[in-house]
């Protein structure tokens, strides 16, 4: 009994803190129930993300790289490097 409590109080804790046998079995069916069906769909969404990261048609950082070339047209090979004569380097 815990102190500091009137007596006539002690009926409500227990019978606000009772809970029958067949409910408290009920409940823990529920909730591995409920635990299940989380895991289950968690399972499933890597199974989703692993397919996903197979089946990317993203590549290499080459592949998404883009160049402008000297008349401003879009194209995917780099430019080549103009080359450097005696003369520009006297200058």
């Amino acid at each position: 009994m815990p102190y500091g409590l009137p007596l006539r109080w002690l009926w409500h804790m227990s019978y606000f803190n009772y809970i029958p046998p067949m409910a408290r079995s009920q409940n823990t069916f529920l909730k591995k129930q409920r635990e299940k069906l989380k895991q289950k769909k968690k399972e499933e969404k890597m199974q989703r993300k692993q397919e996903r990261h197979e089946n990317s048609a993203g590549g290499s950082l080459e592949a998404m790289i883009a160049y402008v070339d000297e008349f401003g047209n879009i194209t995917d090979t780099p430019p080549e490097e103009p080359k450097k004569s005696d003369e520009d380097d006297k200058a």
